[in-house]
């Protein structure tokens, strides 16, 4: 008998579901994937409990007739790709036909979508995998998307869940990344029916970024923009000094799909080597487009990172634009007068010190005697130190006698020349 058997559907889409679906933050970054890629120009996220009760999320987009409706939930059904060759070139932010399958089989799903040539719409409900019921309804163009009782049938995995707080700023962050990374959709995201976020559509980053972010956060970050070699990174980075102590605040977006790539944090630490300490994260905000087939996005369950087919490139490539972004600051802008510059300075000139002549310490009582006097007209005598001694007389002194007599040699005979011998 064989020990190795096909497991049942449900039992797979279990499974599946555990890689797929982490948490209730997990769902909503794929239920927003496919509105953007179904052409939403407004999404709306509604949140209870952190995602335990309910999670709702509804969309503008193209909407599906009823065949789709019923495909979309079977497990490796999309839309996306069409063949093996296709995975080396991916456009969209999903591809793989499997999250709403794996959503479904752990949760009390709902469905209903619409065509906007349609008439009515088409609902459906599915519980633990299972298809309940299928039916028309009427409903807004777009697809609207229901999620109640996220792992009523998985207590181990429900268990494991934190608190609604917790899953609540994880699904903040989410919707967050979200719209930074398409700022021509709108976003509103609310939690326990209290808008916490809101996003209107606009084609500027830059207005998104200060809108998210915050002014303070936006006002500390200077923009990005380069491209080479059919690489383009643009965003916004930090001010030398900016800094934060997590890397959390270093989003990247990779061909538009919020990503971690490790290339990317690479260049910015090679482009702030010697401005950041270690240990210190200068907040970015980049957007790094290149061709599909250079960038493997099939690396992890839930597409959180992205591999490149030359990552030291990208990295190089990412760097030099930040750097580029950071001299900047240092030149002027354009049309904006230059500081004159400072005169050259030159070298002190060599200092000469003459040599002094050391003085003589007088006694400490004359300080005190009076100045002598002399009669008019009268020079005062020469000191020992100011006299000039006589040239000596030629023939008078043998080789090796003193030419000059020293001081008081006329008082004291024992210094006086010996006489000359009589012939």
């Amino acid at each position: 008998m064989s020990l190795i058997h096909i497991l049942p559907a449900e039992t797979a889409n279990r499974i599946a579901a555990g890689e797929v679906v982490e948490r209730p933050a997990s769902v909503v970054k794929e239920l927003i994937e496919n509105a953007v890629d179904a052409g939403a120009t407004r999404v709306a996220i509604r949140v209870e409990e952190g995602g335990r009760r309910l999670i709702q999320v509804s969309d503008d987009g193209c909407g599906m007739d009823r065949d789709d409706a019923l495909l979309c939930i079977e497990a490796h059904a999309t839309s996306k790709i069409q063949a093996a060759f296709d995975i080396d070139r991916i456009h969209t932010l999903g591809f793989r036909g499997e999250a709403l399958a794996s959503i479904a089989a752990v949760s009390h799903f709902q469905l209903q979508t619409r065509r906007a040539d349609d008439l009515c719409g088409t609902e459906i409900l599915v519980e633990g995998g299972q298809l309940r019921d299928v039916r028309d309804c009427g409903c807004a163009p777009g697809t609207n998307v229901r999620v109640r009782n996220l792992f009523f049938n998985l207590p181990a995995r429900r268990k494991f869940l934190r608190q609604p707080a917790t899953e609540d700023a994880h699904i903040q962050e989410t919707v967050l990344m979200q719209a930074l990374a398409h700022a021509a959709v709108a976003f509103e995201l609310s939690l326990n029916d209290q808008t916490v976020l809101q996003a209107h559509a606009g084609g500027d980053p830059a207005a998104r970024i200060g809108m998210l972010l915050g002014r303070d956060v936006y006002d500390g970050m200077i923009p990005v923009d380069y491209h080479e070699a059919g690489i383009s990174v643009t965003g916004f980075v930090a001010r030398p000094g900016v800094t934060r102590p997590r890397r959390r605040d270093q989003r990247s977006f990779i061909n538009g799909r919020p990503a971690e790539a490790e290339a990317v944090y690479q260049g910015l630490r090679e482009a702030y080597h010697t401005l950041v300490v270690q240990g210190r994260y200068p907040p970015a905000v980049l957007y790094v487009n290149l061709p599909p087939e250079t960038v493997d996005v099939n690396v992890h369950p839930t597409k959180r990172e992205v591999r490149f087919r030359d990552g030291m490139l990208v990295s190089q490539i990412v760097a030099a634009a930040v750097r580029r972004s950071l001299r900047g600051l240092a030149a002027p802008a354009p049309g904006e007068p230059r500081p004159p510059l400072a005169p050259p300075t030159l070298p002190p000139p060599p200092m000469f010190t003459p040599a002094l002549r050391t003085p003589q310490t007088a006694p400490a009582d004359d300080a005190a005697a009076p100045m002598p006097t002399h009669p008019a007209g009268q020079a005062p005598p020469p000191t020992p130190d100011d006299r000039i001694p006589a040239p000596a007389p030629t023939g008078l002194h043998s080789p090796g006698r003193p030419t000059t007599l020293p001081p008081g040699a006329d008082d004291n005979p024992d210094l006086a020349p010996a006489p000359l011998p009589t012939p």
